[in-house]
């Protein structure tokens, strides 16, 4: 980026990189976001005893207009750009993406309560990362509200409309009992 090759702007946070965040306490930066309104940066970390601080700092008018000019790199990565998912493919990749540096003892913490936790942990840790994509991506499209418009009852993911899911839902809730 030319604001920070030619010294308008110091590359401060770089995602994958090592930082001291307090005293003695080392930690990745994982992922990052910028809200450009209030000159700040959010940082989120994960440090060496397992924890997962988020942090904010500010930004300096120099930072800022290099980050307006190549936001998709301003910390050292392509990193991808906010947007609605639409398809299961699309959910799938956006989870895949939010994961990536996950570290794997994360991941089998995210997984605990699975079944096949013991299963899970013979896995190498992209196959890990794979299949929590997948799980992620398939509860939340099953979570997701389909909202219909001007009246129309559209399909969800599951191919039934929003009725039919509704309907589904409460039967598979079983006779409610009355007190």
């Amino acid at each position: 980026m030319p604001a920070f090759a030619f010294g308008n702007a110091e590359r401060r946070f770089v995602i994958g990189e090592r930082y001291e965040i307090a005293k003695g306490v080392m930690a990745t930066l994982t992922t990052a976001t910028v809200v450009e309104p209030e000159k700040k940066v959010h940082l989120a970390f994960y440090t060496d005893d397992g924890k997962a601080p988020i942090l904010t700092a500010e930004l300096s008018d120099a930072e800022l207009a290099a980050y307006r000019e190549h936001p998709h790199t301003f910390f050292g990565k392509i990193v991808r750009p906010p947007g609605r998912s639409n398809t299961p493919m699309e959910l799938f990749d956006f989870f895949v993406y939010g994961c990536r540096n996950t570290p794997r003892e994360r991941l089998l913490e995210f997984l605990a309560g699975a079944p096949d936790i013991e299963d899970l942990k013979k896995l190498s840790t992209e196959d890990l990362r794979l299949v929590y994509a997948e799980r992620t991506a398939y509860g939340a499209m099953r979570l997701r509200k389909v909202r219909p418009s001007a009246g129309q009852d559209q399909p969800d993911v599951t191919g039934r409309s929003g009725l039919e899911t509704a309907k589904k839902d409460a039967d598979d809730a079983g006779p409610k009992s009355e007190s």
